[in-house]
């Protein structure tokens, strides 16, 4: 049963903690399943005929959930999904009143399907499912023929020590599972991260309509429902145990709305509940014998599998498992030969990546790294002993006094130029220009002698640009092009070949190629050009 009316508060009062989904979406996903939820409702809704029976072999005995099972499993691994089927296993003391009532109510309803099912009740076929549903009861020897068929096709299964869904949210807090499938909202209240509810769309076979699977997300829902006072999970828990859970009677008249409002009030279940006695201030009476601390105390500590527990596959036994569907419960061999194909065709297919694996927050594991090695702080001076010589710190370089301008290269920005001039030198055959002679080092003073300070920098006689007469460079024949470009003729020349390849003129005669070179030196090109255009047109 789980929570009563859990799930409609928080999609009415969390809608962001809800996401649809559907099958697919947990391709490459390990899912804790509550085995013991689906066995219960295959058992319930296969039925054929009339009668509502269930699917038997020759003995009588039931196997609509055998059939369930392997298809549902089928589904689950072609869908590319990693099943791990946990069981019931022993139920708490506090569970006690609940199951004694569950079993009244199935004798109840087996008394009522004895009546429908004769002839002169006139009842419809409807009300026959109905109550042949209501009656159904889960024997051990269902769980051992399940446990059986999931072994031999594969797949994971847990028997837990105490309730299944509480085992399934210990797997998935421990990693062996990444997710809780079940139907029962009281998985939230174990503290579930993450809940699938309505998978295989049991909801939309009550209702005759198709409905998508619930994804729901606990830390979601406790920051959405934190304003109502819901946002830790000591006020959620209490909050589910006053809307009504397995372990205790329920409270009257108190939904969730209700329990909500009086835990924010009164801050505490304790206050927010009177135990003894009438109504007073507008909270409810609890039922005699209402222990909540128990139940609170099942919530956060129940009995569930060790941390280590192994949810590995075991390897199909694809021979065992016809010859237990086929021999053993008499299954059709055609349609158990198909099935098997399909199992092995999943057992042999290649796992599939899902895409965001690749944006993984986990970093991929690499080799081992070593730590960094410890810097070792350098030890400190030791201090000198009196009447030691004093060591001599190192000359530091010399800073050339403030306001004395710095040196610049022999020539100036003319570096260059130098470098082009005594390149052509060198192709001529003439010898390039000395390099000037370094000076000579100064004298030591001697000592005692006086100290002649050195003479500003500013005063100091440059050596004159190679344009200059006096420079050695500048007697250097020169070429009529450098001389050109030295005289600043360039632009001259620079601005008539623009002009020339914009104009429409076509390229000049080989013959004329002599003339028109000299004028390009000389530097008369824009006369050159239009006495061209006029020889044309005359």
């Amino acid at each position: 049963m789980g929570i009563k009316g859990l799930f409609p508060y928080i999609r009415d009062n969390a809608p962001g903690a809800i996401v649809e989904t559907s099958l697919k979406d947990y391709m490459g996903r390990r899912l804790a399943v509550d085995a013991s939820m689906h066995l219960y409702s295959f058992l319930a809704a296969i039925r054929t005929g009339g009668d509502a029976t269930h699917l038997t072999n020759s003995r009588g005995e039931a196997t609509s959930h055998l059939q369930g099972f392997a298809n549902r499993t089928l589904r689950m691994l072609e869908a590319g999904a990693k099943p791990v089927f946990v069981f019931d296993g022993a139920a708490p003391e506090l569970k006690g009143k609940t199951l004694k009532g569950r079993s009244e109510a199935k004798r109840a309803a087996e008394e009522k399907l004895a009546r429908a099912r004769d002839a002169d009740s006139g009842a419809t076929t409807e009300e026959v499912y109905k109550a042949a549903s209501a009656s159904t009861r889960v024997t051990r020897q269902h769980n051992d023929d399940v446990k059986r068929l999931l072994r031999l096709m594969g797949v994971p299964v847990v028997e837990a020590p105490g309730e299944a869904e509480a085992s399934c949210v210990a797997l998935v807090r421990h990693g062996a599972c990444d997710f809780v499938v079940t139907e029962d909202m009281d998985a939230l209240t174990f503290g579930a991260a993450k809940m699938v509810k309505n998978l295989f769309d049991v909801e939309g076979a009550r209702a005759k309509e198709k409905r998508p699977a619930y994804e729901i997300d606990l830390a979601a829902a406790l920051r959405e429902l934190g304003p109502r006072g819901l946002g830790t999970m000591a006020a959620f828990v209490d909050f589910c145990i006053l809307c009504g859970c397995d372990y205790l009677d329920h409270v009257p008249g108190v939904g969730p709305a209700t329990a909500a409002k009086l835990l924010k009030s009164h801050a505490s279940l304790e206050r927010a509940v009177v135990r003894v006695g009438r109504k007073v201030g507008g909270r409810p009476v609890a039922p005699h014998g209402w222990d909540f601390r128990a139940a609170r105390a099942l919530f956060f500590a129940p009995t569930v599998v060790a941390a280590g527990e192994t949810v590995d596959a075991p390897p199909p036994d694809y021979a065992a498992l016809r010859a237990f569907l086929v021999d053993g419960h008499e299954f059709n061999g055609d349609r158990v030969d198909k099935m098997v194909a399909r199992l092995r065709k999943c057992r042999e297919a290649k796992p599939q990546k899902r895409i965001d694996d690749f944006f993984s927050k986990s970093p991929a594991k690499g080799p081992a790294r070593s730590p960094p090695a410890k810097r070792e702080p350098e030890p400190a001076a030791k201090p000198e002993p009196d009447g030691a010589a004093k060591r001599e710190p190192e000359p530091a370089a010399k800073r050339e006094p403030d306001g004395a301008a710095k040196r610049e290269p022999d020539g100036g920005d003319d570096i260059g130029l130098d470098a082009y001039v005594d390149a052509r030198q060198e192709r001529r055959g003439a010898p390039p220009a000395a390099a000037p002679a370094p000076a000579p080092p100064a004298a030591k003073p001697e000592p005692g002698a006086r100290s002649v300070e050195p003479e500003p920098a500013a005063a100091r006689p440059r050596a004159p640009p190679p344009s200059s007469p006096a420079s050695p460079r500048a007697a250097a024949p020169m070429s009529p092009a450098c001389q050109a470009f030295f005289s600043g003729e360039l632009r001259d020349i620079s601005a008539s070949a623009s002009k020339k390849r914009k104009s429409p003129a076509k390229r000049p005669k080989p013959a004329a190629s002599a003339e028109v070179a000299r004028a390009f030196f000389a530097g008369e090109t824009r006369d050159a050009t239009p006495s061209k255009k006029k020889k044309k047109a005359g």
